[in-house]
């Protein structure tokens, strides 16, 4: 087992997800593309309390980044496909083959394979409407007059849950996006000619996963748990035997951190190369999505960061210790707070409703410039050229921040 500092576990999480400024990703779409195949899967989130979660991520790590450049990676180029990790994502192309076990083993029992059976009827109306009409959008199709839903947690249209779980299946695909929705088609209409679409065996599967996982992971938390088995549906021991071997071939290594609890960890011996031996300096702050990969892992963050995060939206309202949506500030190696933020997108302004900084974080000049700067480019980010700042927590840093507010807009 090798054993590394805290500050470079950070920094290795930085340099594989992208959040390190020394990552050279292209501009534009060329870096959009580059960054998801970097990570292996962006998430997706439908929450607009700002711009959604899969357009923030990238804003954060590509410059001249737009969510035009998404849909066309998706429907234009090709080079992306949506479907389902452990989460609805965008996901690389090029790793489509390895999805095909968990897309075929998707829905083969249960009460969906019941439904699906006993409704073959409207499974088969959604398919032939698509299969001659070309692709289609939920909002096409009609349930036939007495059509039940099809369950009490799912209220909308019988058409569009068979739609869902057959796009879950890999028997239809997302060809684009209209108004943010799903238009739906044939897989052969979708993917771009000379992929390659055989099923590899469960053990290539297996170590697939690893490397996607610990190569976009930096340091991973040891045992690797449900969420990446549910990538490639692979059984607990392929996926400890994919690491074993990787382990023992060199490729990957175990890690043990400082002061992180004792909590074993993975990693990619070339991640661990690659990560800069130099401690990033603090100069840009970034506004994070709560969804992006580096906090997603809430107890990684917690030991490796010292950060102890949570995402409130599905916590009563009661029992919040910030607020609904706050999004989390890095700056440098370190969290040092999160902003609680709305785009009130009819007004075109980006409302900073608080800010909070973590424990011993000094609320200086520094700071709060950094944090104006970001707050700047945040707002433009959702459209909103002017922001507002409510208050702070803290009164001294809201004094700082109104006052790098107001230098960042006088006029030169």
């Amino acid at each position: 087992m090798s054993e590394i500092s805290l500050g470079r576990a950070r920094r290795a999480i930085l340099w594989a997800t992208g959040l390190d400024r020394r990552v050279k990703l292209p501009k534009g779409a060329s870096g959009a593309k580059a960054a998801i195949e970097r990570l292996g899967y962006l998430q997706m989130d439908t929450i607009a309390v700002v711009e959604r979660a899969h357009h923030h991520q990238l804003w954060s790590r590509v410059t001249g980044y737009e969510p035009a450049i998404l849909d066309r990676l998706l429907a234009v180029d090709k080079h992306l496909f949506e479907g389902l990790t452990h989460v609805a994502s965008y996901i690389p192309m090029e790793d489509y083959r390895y999805h095909l076990r968990a897309m075929r083993r998707r829905h083969r029992g249960g009460r969906v394979a019941e439904w699906l059976e006993e409704n073959a009827g409207i499974v088969g109306h959604v398919v032939d409407r698509i299969t001659k009409e070309g692709g289609l959008s939920s909002s096409q199709f009609e349930d036939p007059p007495g059509t039940a839903r099809p369950s009490s947690w799912f209220p909308g249209k019988a058409c569009r849950f068979a739609l869902e779980r057959l796009w879950e299946r890999g028997e239809l695909m997302v060809s684009e996006r209209r108004s943010g929705q799903r238009v739906y088609d044939l897989p052969e209409r979708v993917l771009p000619g000379g992929l390659d679409t055989t099923e590899p065996p469960e053990d290539e599967v297996a170590r697939f996963v690893v490397r996607r996982r610990l190569g976009a992971g930096g340091v991973v938390r040891a045992p690797m748990t449900t969420g990446p088995r549910r990538w490639g549906a692979v059984s607990a021991e392929a996926l400890d035997a994919a690491i074993n071997d990787l382990t023992s071939e060199g490729e990957a290594v175990q890690v043990a951190v400082d002061s992180a609890r004792g909590t074993e960890y993975l990693a990619l011996t070339r991640v661990l190369d690659e990560t800069p031996a130099q401690p990033l300096r603090k100069r840009r702050m970034r506004i994070l999505s709560p969804f992006d990969p580096v906090v997603a892992e809430r107890s990684r963050v917690g030991d490796i960061f010292g950060f102890d995060y949570k995402l409130e939206a599905y916590t009563p309202a009661k029992k919040r210790r910030f607020a609904h949506f706050t999004l989390p500030l890095l700056w440098g190696e370190d969290f040092v707070g999160r902003l609680d933020a709305k785009a009130e997108r009819k007004a075109r302004q980006l409302v900073a409703r608080n800010v909070w900084l973590e424990p011993g974080v000094d609320p200086s000049d520094e700071l709060a410039a950094a944090l104006a700067e970001e707050l700047r480019a945040f707002a433009a980010f959702n459209d909103c050229p002017e922001g507002r700042l409510v208050g702070t927590e803290d009164p001294e840093l809201q004094r700082r921040l109104r006052a790098a507010l107001a230098q960042e807009a006088a006029p030169a």
